[in-house]
Order: C-alpha cells, then structure tokens, then sequence
C-alpha cells in the first residue's frame, strides 16, 4: 500500500516523488536534503495526526498516498486509490462532480474546494469538503497535488435544517389551515431532513388523531396510515412519542434496533408492521404554546442510514415550536372568528329584536296619533276637549320618541348611523327646535332667552340630526327647570367655529355626576329617575352626533339647584352664495291638485278604519285590503290605482313583494308605512319600488304631505275619481 511516507517534501522532479535530479544533467545539491527529509518527517507525523483524511496524487491527478484516516473512515485500502476506483467512496450522485471538478483544476493547475458524500465503514455517508492544492517547483510546474477531505457533515445538516426552518416558517404562515400547512411541512422533510416525518394531535379526552404521514414511498404512507388506524396512540402506550405527549420533553432515539421494537409492539402483527417501517433512529419533540400540549411531531431515519445526535435535537424543537405557534394563533384565530360570528349574529339577532320590538310598539300608535291630529286640526272640534287631544298627541309623540332614541343608540353603537349632509342655517334649527318645545315652556311659565349672535352661522350637517341634538338641549333645560324659571340660547363665533350654548336655572348636575353625564342610561340617581321620568339616551345620542359633525359638545354645571349650560361647537362654514328657499315643515308640502283613487293595505284594523276615513275626508277614493291577496285582487276588480299606500308586515305576505309585483307591470308610486324604520328597512323599501317610507305612528298630516310629494308623479292618463 502506498503511504504518506513516499510524500518528497521540496522535491523539483519525478511523478512517484523521486530525488530531484534523477533524468537531469544538474548536479544536485545533496546537502539540502537533510531538512528536506526532516521536514518530511514532520510532515508525515502531521498528516498521521490530524482527524482529516489527508492524501496526495501525482502531476498527472492519480491518486497515489492516503493517511490512516482513509482505511479507518471507509474501509478501502491504498490500492483501492491507486486503481483510480476511489469513486467506490463517493456517493453517486457526486460522483460527477468530482470528475469534472478534478480534471478541471488538474488540466489548469488551479486549487479545487469541493464538498462531497464519503461512504464510511457503517454503510452511512457524510458530507465533507474536499481541498486540493498543488505543490510547485520554482519554475511554477506542478511537482505534486495535496489533499484533505473533512468531514463537515453535522454543518451541512444544520445548515440544510436551518434552511428548512426558513421554508418551513414560510409555509407556517402562509395559510391559518393548520393541518394543511403541517401536512405539507412534513412532506418538506423528505428525504432531506428525514425519511419519515409523522404529526399526532392531542385532542380532548386525552386521545390522538394522526393528522399527518411523509415517505418518498407512497405504499408504505399507506402502511403506515393503516399502522395508525389499527393501533393508536393512547396513554399508557409504550411508544415514545406517547411519552413525549404527557412529559412535553423531546426524546432521541439514536439506535432504533429489533429490541426496541419488540418492546414496543402490542402483538406480532404489530410487530411485523413495524419492522416493516424500517425505523434506525427517531426524535420526537412536543408541540407546545402558552404552556399546553398540542400534539408531538416525529422523525425518523431508515432506507438512508442515517442517524440522528443530541446535535439534531434543538433543530427538531425550533421546528416544533414554530408549528405549535402556527397551530395555537390558527385556534386562536378560529376561535376569535367564531366569537366574532357569534356577536355578529347575536347583534342581527338585537337589531332584528329591536325592529320588531319598534315595529309593535309603533304600529298601535298610528291610528291614536292619526285621530288625534285630525281632530286637532278639524275646526269643529270643541275648545275644551282640544287640551286634552294635546296632551294625547305630546304622549304619543314622546312615545315614538324613546324608540327612536333606543334604534338611534343602536345605530350609533354599531357605526351604522348615516349622516346626508348639507350646508344648512343652523339659525334656523335653532328657532324650529325651540318651537317645538314651546308648548313645555309655555305650560312651565318659563322665562326664555334667545340671542343668535353669531356671524357665521351655517354648518356642513344632516339637517334633521342637528336639530334633534339642538331639541334635545332645549327640551332637558325645559324638562329639568322648574316653574317660573329661565332658559337662555345664545350663539357666537370662535375662531372659525359656531358656538351654540343652552343654559338654564334648574336642578344643576352633581359634580360626581358631570363626568358621565353624556353616558347612555345615565340620569345621576333614582330620583332623577323618578321625577323626570325617561331613558337617559338623549344627551348620549347627542354626543355622538355633534362627534359625528366634527364638532364637540361639553356639559357644565356649579352643582344641585344651580343649573346647567351645555355647549355645542361645530366648524363653521361659508354661507350659500344664493338664498335657496327653505324646505316647507312637515306637512306643509304642496297638496295634489285633485282626489285620487288610493289602494290602503294595513293588516291593522284600527290604522285602516282611521287612515282610510280621513283620506275620504279629503276627497280621496279609497279602496282597503288587509293582507296582499286582497291587495292584488282590489287592483283586479277596480282597475289602476293612482298611489298604493301599504304596511310592510302582512299576514301573507309583505308589502315589499306587493309593491314589487304592481310595480314590475308598471303600477302607480307607493308609500310605505312600517313599524321598522331602520336604514336597511327603508332602503330594502325603495328597491321594492316605494317612493316614500313613513315610520310610524304617522299622523295624517305627514301621510298627506307624502302624498303631496308624489302625486305629479302619478300616470296623467289614468282616469281619477
């Protein structure tokens, strides 16, 4: 066998590392051999020494010297190298490389780095780097080539781990599938990381469910998928990863031999089912977050012979933490999406509680509210019974009032509130507002104050929102201030924004209240309560709004008996630059020009007696129906109708469908009338075809400016009554 000992250290010529001068007329300079040879002496205990495989060829690139470490690491002798079969070392797929790789820097004379696949003695190969270097004469010719092989196999598969973790994070997180993305993380491994890779969930109860299984080979994932159905993990089971499970700690099975098998089988099926998985060496780690146990990931070693260290462990627990992470936030996340889809459906369910809660509590209202503004505005009605109707009408109104706060709240709450803004006087709203508390503060003796001083005195609002947060203020000054008392409404600019301010000298604000005063239900204490009577929403609601016109409104208060100024600011605007002519009052809208033939359909048979006798007190021809059938068969028998007037809520049916059917052969224009009157109710109204939605209780006059508004639009041809 050719040994490290033929190496010629400083030697000038000859392929076999013969003295220099053989074959050459130059005498040679014996002298100089001396440290030659002590050199090369130094040189073979060296090369004898290190743990590298060290090994030399010729000019020409034969491989004629190899250390100890060769035969020890892979069992071949020298005359292996020597016969140029020392690609029986060399895994085959590297086998290329190393040709083409050696003939390049032996044809060029230039080093060669090159990581290859050495066999070793135990049948496994390891990754090592391959140096080669060329030993030169003065003259630059190349006398021999040196080299090592080291073995850097442990590195190569942290680094191939280390860039798995990378890829296996990237897909972790790319889907909140769970299972899909640990199914296919466990097909990553193979083969590069492991020859197995097996996922087991710990579900409730204590039992397992195996959520996933990766081999190159199809057939035996099935036996293996078959193993699992057969013979599951329970507690109490011998196998490692059952132990893993209930301890939370990782375990490393480097020499899975028959042994260990025959331990761990149940029976000799059993057995036979797990020899035939192949297993040489296993670890196991738990998935583990926030403290519990999720489920346990193992891989495992057989066909490639490998093995795995104590090195491989904390590689396989990072892997293991990062799928525990992605399957505790894909739960989290699960059940944070099924709390919220809970909520959401708890929150149609209160909407849709409310609408109806609306819709009953309206419905009995409109044909009280109706009579009594028709007989307040019939001039034969007798003075003395006309305070009582007042009254009648005050209660109704406030009525419907406290359901519209409650939907408002809701609305509000839920960020449904829509606001159709404008440039508007807010002046005006003002004075329309305080109108419509003076029959309290008439009643009250009270002494009221008003100076608008402000210049700028128009703002970007919702007309109708605003003058319901000024009403508000107005009404809880008249509300809380007793008899005889005062109330002042001022207004003036500041610095670009218009200052409303409501003050009056009644029962004053607890300072332990005043922080919460704008909170819904909040009316200081039970005796508030009591006396004043209410819901406590209207300041919350008027909050919200002023909040939603980009404004503010602050409550202010010396304390009990001492009144109470609240102050609303909002960002003025520049006035239109034309005048346009002010929107008439409810029920103030042009009348039609002559009786019309009208289809009434209430279900409701005190609404349908009220509503259709004053319409016919107006001249109007009306036809009534209760539910749709009776609806449709009124337009049969009678022909066209020039405005079809219908509850929403009928017994067959809804007057959505009615309107929807009339209208799809061209029918007349309808007004809706519903006891729901939120912003889905009215906008479902208009695509079915309505051209006005009143939410009751409607009194007659609003019911006849709506007529008003829609009258032009009805069909001039159609013959009238």
């Amino acid at each position: 066998m050719a040994d490290i000992r033929e190496l010629r250290i400083g030697a000038v010529g000859g392929q076999d590392g013969e003295a220099a001068g053989k074959g050459s007329d130059k005498p040679v300079d014996r002298p100089a051999r001396g440290p030659a040879e002590s050199s090369e002496r130094r040189c073979l205990f060296l090369a004898k020494a290190i743990p590298q495989i060290v090994w030399t060829a010729s000019p020409s690139g034969l491989l004629d010297s190899f250390n100890p470490r060769w035969t020890e690491y892979t069992g071949l002798s020298s005359r292996t190298a020597q016969d140029r079969s020392w690609r029986e070392a060399l895994h085959p797929e590297d086998i290329r490389r190393w040709v083409e790789g050696w003939e390049r820097s032996r044809a060029s004379g230039n080093r060669l780095t090159i990581d290859l696949r050495l066999l070793r003695l135990d049948g496994t190969h390891r990754w090592h780097l391959v140096h080669a270097l060329p030993v030169r004469d003065r003259s630059g010719r190349v006398l021999k080539w040196m080299g090592t092989c080291t073995d850097i196999d442990d590195q190569k598969r942290a680094e191939g781990m280390l860039r798995f973790l990378a890829e296996a994070s990237t897909v972790l997180a790319s889907s909140l599938d769970y299972e899909i993305t640990l199914a296919t993380v466990a097909r990553m491994t193979v083969p590069h990381v492991a020859d197995w890779c097996v996922v087991d969930m710990l579900e409730a109860g204590g039992t397992t469910r195996r959520l996933a299984v990766a081999h190159a080979d199809p057939s035996k994932v099935a036996q293996a998928w078959e193993l699992a159905r057969r013979y599951p993990l329970a507690l109490g089971d011998p196998r490692v990863a059952v132990r893993v499970l209930q301890t939370g700690r990782s375990e490393l099975g480097a020499e899975v031999d028959d042994a260990v098998l025959v331990a761990l089988a149940r029976d000799p099926e059993h057995l036979a089912m797990l020899r035939a998985q192949g297993c040489t060496s296993s670890i196991s780690a738990a998935l583990a977050a926030r403290g519990r146990t999720l489920g346990v990931i193992t891989f495992a070693m057989a066909e490639s012979g490998r093995r795995y260290s104590t090195a491989d462990i904390h590689l396989v627990e990072d892997l293991a933490r990062r799928a525990a992470m992605a399957v505790d936030n894909a739960r989290l996340y699960g059940e944070a999406r099924q709390a919220r889809e809970e909520a959401e459906a708890a929150s149609r369910a209160k909407d849709r509680f409310l609408a109806v809660l609306s819709h009953e509590l309206r419905t009995p209202l409109t044909p009280v509210l109706a009579d009594v503004s028709a007989m307040l505005d019939d001039p034969e009605t007798r003075p003395e019974i006309r305070p009582f109707l007042e009254m009648t009408r005050r209660n109704v109104e406030l009525e419907a009032r406290l359901i519209d706060d409650l939907l408002d709240l809701n609305r509000i709450i839920q960020g449904k509130l829509r606001l159709n803004k404008e440039v508007v006087d807010a002046h005006r709203l003002v004075l329309q507002a305080l109108e419509i508390c003076r029959p309290g503060i008439d009643q009250s003796r009270l002494r009221v104050e008003v100076a608008l001083n402000a210049a700028r005195h128009h703002v970007e609002a919702d007309a109708a929102r605003l003058q319901q947060v000024i009403w508000n203020l107005i009404k809880n000054a008249v509300k809380f201030t007793p008899d005889a008392g005062s109330v002042s409404i001022r207004t003036r600019d500041d610095f670009g924004r218009l200052v409303v301010e409501v003050a009056d000298t009644g029962v004053g604000i607890d300072p332990a209240v005043l922080p919460r005063i704008f909170d819904a239900f909040e009316q200081g204490n039970n005796s508030v309560t009591q006396q004043f009577g209410g819901l406590g929403l209207g300041l919350a609601i008027s909050r919200s709004l002023a909040r939603a016109h980009g404004g503010r409104l602050v409550a202010a208060s010396a304390g009990k008996g001492l009144g109470a100024t609240f102050t609303l600011e909002l960002p003025a605007v520049v006035a239109p630059g034309r005048t346009t002519a002010a929107r008439p009052p409810a029920g103030e809208e042009s009348s039609p020009g002559g009786p019309l033939r009208i289809l009434l359909v209430e279900d409701n048979v005190d609404s349908l007696r009220v509503m259709a006798r004053l319409l016919g007190r107006k001249g109007h021809r009306v036809a009534t129906a209760d539910c749709v059938q009776a609806a449709l068969r009124e337009v049969d028998e009678q022909g066209e109708f020039d405005i079809i007037i219908s509850d929403l809520g009928l017994p067959d049916g809804t007057g959505l469908d009615l309107m929807k059917r009339l209208r799809s052969g061209g029918g007349p224009p309808g007004i809706a009338l519903s006891g729901f009157g939120m912003d889905d109710d009215i906008r479902r109204s208009r695509e079915a075809g309505f051209a006005e939605h009143l939410t009751k209780p409607v009194d007659f006059p609003k019911l006849e400016a709506a007529i008003g508004r829609i009258a032009p639009k009805c069909d001039p041809t159609r013959p009238r009554a």
